[in-house]
C-alpha cells in the first residue's frame, strides 16, 4: 500500500482507546503507472452506429437517440445530457453541422 507504520500501541485498559497506530508514507514507495484503457464503450457504440446508419455526409443528430436506445442507453445517464453536447464535448472524434433539424455528425478519425 506504500504505508509504513512507525508506532503501534495497544490499549491499557477497557476504558482507554483499543489501539492508536501511527502512519506515514514509506520512504522511496513506488508511483503506481497509469493502467491503459480501452476507449469507453459509449464511444465506441456511437463510432460503430454511425459507420453503420450514416453516409459519406454523417448520420442525422436526431437518428442516434432511437438508436442507441435500443442497446440500452440513455444519454440523459451521462453528464452532457443531449446527444449535441456529448458529440461536441469530443471533437477529436466528432464534427457536427450548426444546430437545426437536419443537423448531422460526422466521424473525424
Amino acid at each position: 500500500m506504500g504505508l509504513q507504520a512507525t508506532q503501534i500501541k495497544s490499549g491499557m485498559a477497557a476504558t482507554s482507546s483499543a489501539s492508536q497506530v501511527s502512519v506515514r508514507p514509506a520512504p522511496n514507495a513506488p508511483t503506481p503507472l497509469p493502467i491503459a484503457q480501452d476507449p469507453p464503450p459509449l464511444l465506441e457504440k456511437v463510432r460503430t452506429a454511425i459507420k453503420a446508419n450514416g453516409g459519406a455526409d454523417g448520420i442525422a443528430i436526431a437518428a442516434l437517440n432511437p438508436l442507441l436506445h435500443r442497446q440500452g442507453i440513455r444519454i440523459t445517464d451521462t453528464p452532457e445530457r443531449t446527444w449535441r453536447a456529448w458529440l461536441m464535448a469530443r471533437p477529436q472524434h466528432f464534427a457536427c453541422d450548426p444546430k437545426g433539424p437536419d443537423a448531422k455528425v460526422r466521424l473525424l478519425r
